[in-house]
């Protein structure tokens, strides 16, 4: 019973998740705001929100829905940020627990868009931990590290279906929902500052709509920048075959 109602405080974001991920059987409520991933059919998904009829998919509802299961598709997801920006409490795996569910059932599967990528070491800080693999745990845990949701504050992070139901049943999430709050304040403050002096250095502090510019796209780019951004699309030419161990 307790489970049951830990579940009932969280909504599953990102999609059923394959048998061997699935979370503990437990009772829910049957209130249609609780998306369960041991669900055996899989739902429409809209920016990894369930639209299946009578479930959530307005954004009102998420934002005075009490938490959220993160369970990603890849390294960044739009409704994270959507999630964050609404105060949402969110709970995702922690680092360890993520690679090894990419390692085993491969839970990441957009993660890798391309089989090939340049050579890491052409950059200063670079590292010959490729970022294909999902067979390195050095390299996973290396890569991972960067995804979105391991460097905002006020995510909490669970180490095993177990401890992610106790986390659920001990938080305190209208005091995570605050912390967000002044977070996402700070932040904006902190981003209208910065746009605020990109446009001082971009407009040599004109005022709004004083600059002169052609009419002509050309022209004004011409004028604005000295040159024409090429109409061509860049070239998709493969750099490197990491999976055969060759780097270009």
């Amino acid at each position: 019973r307790a489970a049951g109602r830990a579940a009932g405080r969280a909504s599953w974001v990102g999609g059923a998740a394959p048998s061997p991920l699935r979370a503990p059987r437990t009772p829910t409520r049957a209130a249609s705001s609780t998306l369960s991933l041991s669900s055996p059919a899989r739902p429409q998904t809209c920016g990894g929100v369930s639209r299946r009829p009578g479930w959530l998919h307005r954004y009102s509802d998420l934002a005075r829905h009490p938490a959220v299961v993160l369970l990603p598709y890849t390294k960044s997801v739009m409704s994270f940020f959507e999630l964050y920006r609404m105060n949402v409490p969110m709970f995702a795996p922690s680092l360890e627990l993520l690679v090894q569910w990419e390692r085993r059932h491969s839970l990441l599967k957009e993660r890798i868009y391309w089989t090939a990528a340049p050579r890491p070491l052409r950059l200063a800080n670079g590292t010959s931990l490729s970022p294909n693999t999902r067979d390195d745990p050095a390299a996973l845990r290396h890569w991972l590290a960067l995804c979105d949701f391991y460097h905002f504050p006020h995510i909490t992070y669970f180490d095993s279906w177990p401890d992610l139901l106790a986390k659920l049943r001990s938080a305190d999430l209208a005091a995570t929902s605050a912390a967000m709050r002044a977070a996402n304040r700070r932040l904006l403050d902190e981003l209208r500052q910065q746009w605020r002096r990109l446009f001082l250095r971009m407009f040599r502090g004109a005022p709004p709509g004083s600059r002169a510019v052609p009419s002509d796209y050309d022209a004004a780019m011409r004028a604005l920048y000295g040159q024409v951004p090429p109409s061509r699309e860049p070239s998709c030419r493969r750099e490197s075959r990491p999976e055969y161990g060759e780097w270009g």
